[in-house]
Protein backbone atom coordinates (compact mmCIF):
# COMPACT_ATOMS: atom_id res chain seq x y z
CA UNK A 1 0.00 0.00 0.00
CA UNK A 2 1.44 3.15 -0.75
CA UNK A 3 1.90 5.98 1.74
CA UNK A 4 0.67 9.48 1.27
CA UNK A 5 4.42 10.70 0.20
CA UNK A 6 4.32 8.32 -2.32
CA UNK A 7 0.44 9.10 -3.50
CA UNK A 8 1.48 13.04 -3.01
CA UNK A 9 5.02 12.65 -5.24
CA UNK A 10 3.17 10.85 -7.91
CA UNK A 11 0.09 13.09 -8.22
CA UNK A 12 2.58 16.11 -7.81
CA UNK A 13 4.88 14.58 -11.06
CA UNK A 14 1.69 13.97 -13.23
CA UNK A 15 0.26 17.37 -12.84
CA UNK A 16 3.50 18.69 -13.56
CA UNK A 17 3.62 16.91 -16.55
CA UNK A 18 0.07 18.46 -17.44
CA UNK A 19 1.11 22.03 -16.39
CA UNK A 20 4.06 21.88 -19.02
CA UNK A 21 2.76 20.44 -21.55
CA UNK A 22 -0.26 23.21 -21.83
CA UNK A 23 2.39 25.65 -21.63
CA UNK A 24 4.86 24.61 -23.76
CA UNK A 25 2.42 24.51 -26.82
CA UNK A 26 3.79 27.35 -29.08
CA UNK A 27 1.37 29.96 -30.00
CA UNK A 28 1.27 31.28 -33.69
CA UNK A 29 2.98 34.06 -32.61
CA UNK A 30 6.18 32.04 -30.78
CA UNK A 31 6.35 30.03 -33.90
CA UNK A 32 6.76 33.49 -36.61
CA UNK A 33 10.47 34.16 -37.66
CA UNK A 34 11.16 37.33 -37.55
CA UNK A 35 12.74 38.50 -41.06
CA UNK A 36 14.64 41.21 -39.57
CA UNK A 37 17.94 41.14 -37.10
CA UNK A 38 17.51 39.42 -33.78
CA UNK A 39 18.70 42.48 -32.24
CA UNK A 40 16.04 44.98 -33.91
CA UNK A 41 13.09 42.27 -33.59
CA UNK A 42 13.89 42.54 -29.94
CA UNK A 43 13.94 46.57 -29.52
CA UNK A 44 11.15 47.32 -31.60
CA UNK A 45 8.53 49.29 -29.92
CA UNK A 46 5.56 47.49 -29.31
CA UNK A 47 2.02 48.31 -27.55
CA UNK A 48 1.63 47.19 -24.00
CA UNK A 49 -1.00 48.02 -21.33
CA UNK A 50 -1.04 46.67 -18.12
CA UNK A 51 -4.11 45.80 -15.76
CA UNK A 52 -4.34 48.62 -13.20
CA UNK A 53 -7.00 48.52 -9.84
CA UNK A 54 -7.11 50.43 -6.51
CA UNK A 55 -5.87 47.58 -4.90
CA UNK A 56 -3.12 44.92 -5.57
CA UNK A 57 -2.64 46.18 -9.00
CA UNK A 58 -2.09 50.02 -8.59
CA UNK A 59 1.92 50.22 -8.84
CA UNK A 60 3.98 50.71 -11.64
CA UNK A 61 6.27 47.21 -12.77
CA UNK A 62 9.55 47.42 -12.82
CA UNK A 63 10.96 44.61 -15.68
CA UNK A 64 14.61 44.46 -16.44
CA UNK A 65 16.20 42.06 -19.47
CA UNK A 66 19.89 41.36 -19.22
CA UNK A 67 20.77 44.21 -16.13
CA UNK A 68 18.67 46.75 -17.89
CA UNK A 69 15.37 47.96 -16.17
CA UNK A 70 12.56 50.03 -16.85
CA UNK A 71 9.13 50.69 -15.39
CA UNK A 72 6.26 50.50 -17.09
CA UNK A 73 3.27 52.38 -15.76
CA UNK A 74 -0.31 50.19 -15.26
CA UNK A 75 -3.23 51.62 -16.50
CA UNK A 76 -2.22 53.69 -19.92
CA UNK A 77 -0.73 52.42 -23.02
CA UNK A 78 2.98 53.04 -23.59
CA UNK A 79 5.39 52.03 -26.34
CA UNK A 80 8.11 49.50 -25.18
CA UNK A 81 11.08 47.59 -26.33
CA UNK A 82 10.11 43.80 -27.29
CA UNK A 83 12.33 42.48 -25.34
CA UNK A 84 10.49 44.14 -22.22
CA UNK A 85 6.62 43.34 -23.21
CA UNK A 86 8.09 39.37 -23.81
CA UNK A 87 9.58 39.81 -19.92
CA UNK A 88 6.31 41.09 -18.83
CA UNK A 89 4.48 38.23 -20.75
CA UNK A 90 6.84 35.16 -19.38
CA UNK A 91 6.16 36.70 -15.83
CA UNK A 92 2.39 36.58 -16.36
CA UNK A 93 2.67 33.10 -18.07
CA UNK A 94 4.76 31.88 -15.13
CA UNK A 95 2.16 33.35 -12.74
CA UNK A 96 -0.73 31.96 -14.55
CA UNK A 97 1.38 28.14 -14.46
CA UNK A 98 2.04 28.87 -10.57
CA UNK A 99 -1.42 29.50 -9.61
CA UNK A 100 -2.78 26.19 -11.62
CA UNK A 101 -0.26 23.75 -9.98
CA UNK A 102 -0.89 25.31 -6.45
CA UNK A 103 -4.89 24.74 -7.27
CA UNK A 104 -3.81 20.98 -8.40
CA UNK A 105 -2.03 20.31 -6.19
CA UNK A 106 -4.59 21.78 -3.27
CA UNK A 107 -7.49 19.60 -5.39
CA UNK A 108 -5.45 16.90 -5.44
CA UNK A 109 -4.61 16.58 -1.54
CA UNK A 110 -7.94 16.51 -0.78
CA UNK A 111 -8.78 13.81 -2.81
CA UNK A 112 -6.29 11.68 -1.70
CA UNK A 113 -6.96 12.13 1.79
CA UNK A 114 -10.24 11.40 1.39
CA UNK A 115 -9.39 8.44 0.05
CA UNK A 116 -6.94 7.17 3.12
Amino acid sequence: MATKKQITEEITEEITEEIIEEVSEPSDEQSAEPSISAKDYYNELVTVKLFKDSNRYKDDVFVAVNGVGMIVPRGVEVRIPRKYAEALANSEQQNSFSVQYQSRLQSEAVISESAI
